[in-house]
């Protein structure tokens, strides 16, 4: 079994703000779902929120602090975001002076990790095949259009040290536990996948969990999810596939420090979930 004893490391990164465009673009099938269930009106308020949040991403060419954490071999940062935040690669910390990246352009934390025979569509296949009550995929069709009721993270993932390959990565699947249609509250999950084979994690997949609430009030932000829960939220993914007999061990882990994100206190945690 892989030492579940993860280290973190500290880099510096050069940010790079990225554009309203970019994360439209990522989301075409999230505003058509939005223009579907509440028309323009809805449409334009995830615009309004999509400039809100970039103008909270500090300049381009401002440096920051970021803690990268080791899983195995590979690196990542314990956190989605909306959009890629850098390009130049993270390297070694030569300022200790420089600022932490704000939580304000985190997202959700990672709080899940899937490995050993664990790419996102194992894991996907879990949610929707062998868990009980099932999950569903976020993205369906609608008279041949294709609409997602989850608007799209990515994830900073470092594989070079296996050769692997290192940059942002969007997310592989998004799963509820109930339909899109209807529902005002539900537990969601994002999966990345790992993309590389990590030499003693195996095929691996990182995920983010939470419960929300659908909000429509004209607050920040002004229309979407807005978080309930991260930490009950997980426990419910162990209390799902521990004892199931594709699942060889549940173990938990710390990932951060315990912090508000969201308006919600995340306790750092992180379950690891081993798939034979």
């Amino acid at each position: 079994m892989a030492n579940l004893v993860v280290r973190t490391n500290t880099y510096q990164v050069t940010i790079e703000r990225p554009t309203v465009s970019t994360i439209l673009d990522a989301n075409s099938e999230f505003l058509r779902y939005l223009h579907f269930i509440g028309g323009r009106d809805a449409y334009q308020a995830y615009i309004q929120y999509v400039n809100q949040w970039v103008a909270q991403v500090p300049w381009s060419g401002t440096q920051a602090k970021v803690e990268l954490v080791s899983l195995g071999q590979s690196e990542f940062w314990p956190y989605t975001t909306k959009a890629p935040l850098w390009t130049t690669p993270p390297s070694p910390l030569t300022n200790p002076n420089l600022k932490w990246l704000q939580s304000l352009v985190k997202v959700d934390p990672v709080n899940l990790i899937f490995w050993g025979n664990a790419n996102s569509g194992v894991v996907e296949s879990c949610f929707m095949n062998v868990v009980f009550p099932k999950w569903f995929k976020t993205r369906y069709f609608w008279q041949g259009n294709p609409l997602n009721c989850a608007d799209s993270h990515c994830l900073y993932i470092n594989n070079t040290s296996f050769g692997g390959q290192q940059g942002w990565i969007w997310m592989d699947s998004s799963l509820s536990n109930c339909v899109c249609a209807g529902q005002s509250k539900r537990c969601h999950i994002r999966l990345f996948d790992g993309r590389n084979r990590e030499p003693t994690y195996g095929n691996f997949t990182i995920a983010a969990v939470h419960y929300e609430e659908l909000s429509w009030l004209p607050s920040f932000p002004p229309l979407g999810h807005i978080i309930l829960d991260w930490d009950l939220s997980q426990e419910f993914i162990e209390t799902l596939f521990r004892g199931l007999r594709n699942v060889a061990s549940v173990t938990k882990t710390r990932l951060q420090q315990q912090e508000m994100l969201q308006n919600v206190l995340n306790d750092g945690e992180a379950t690891f979930i081993k798939i034979t």
